[in-house]
């Protein structure tokens, strides 16, 4: 069951994804827009092909959640999409990874890698502040071929009017550097930045308090 009541009035172009073949849609989105980007960047390769099936595996699993515990939008064409839950009710990615059979095609080394990347990540939320109620984006994505076009600019624009309405944060986590700043133009703060050297990644935790 649906537990998690944001958008009273869905951005413009949007809508709620419930049928399975959107699903499978959606999941090809997130695929290209995390896989095209090789993020993150684990210590032991793993191919373009890889990467894409990783994040299709992945997406099919942040929509699940999402459709149990949060909201899932898209556009009519599924190019741009948020994925949103309670804090609380955030996927443990790593531990998935690191549970699941699914991800058997990638080296064992690769996998214990990129699970261990998405695992510390999630660790790191006992030094975070925020309420179990705060709305976590698990995903924000944009087929790349799609760039440019606002989309994302829409769906968080929408994202904002309703959480400021509902007297709700929104946080986020990354782990691209260079969308700090795309994060901070949207009126996010840093809370936490997590260097790891040895598997060359970084985590960005972000907040946007409610207006």
């Amino acid at each position: 069951m649906n537990n998690l009541h944001i958008f009273e009035t869905l951005p413009e172009g949007f809508r709620t994804v419930e049928t399975a073949e959107d699903r499978q849609k959606l999941a090809e989105t997130i695929s290209r827009a995390f896989g095209d980007c090789f993020y993150p960047i684990p210590t032991y390769p793993i191919s373009h092909e890889e990467y894409l099936k990783l994040y299709y595996e992945l997406g099919l699993q942040w929509i699940d959640n999402a459709l149990e515990k949060g909201v899932v939008i898209a556009n009519e064409d599924f190019s741009g999409t948020l994925i949103l839950t309670k804090m609380k009710d955030c996927l443990d990615s790593g531990k998935l990874i690191k549970e699941d059979k699914t991800y058997n095609f990638l080296s064992p080394e690769a996998k214990a890698n990129v699970s261990y990347i998405f695992a510390y990540t999630y660790d790191d939320e006992k030094y975070l502040e925020y309420n179990e109620d705060d709305v976590y984006i698990e995903i924000f994505a944009v087929d790349t071929e799609r760039h440019g076009e606002k989309i994302g600019s829409r769906l968080m624009r929408g994202l904002f009017d309703e959480c400021d309405k509902a007297k709700k944060d929104i946080l986020l986590l990354t782990s691209i550097a260079k969308n700090v700043e795309m994060y901070e133009h949207f009126g996010f703060e840093v809370m936490r930045e997590h260097h790891v050297e040895e598997i060359s990644s970084d985590a960005y935790y972000l907040k946007r308090k409610h207006r």
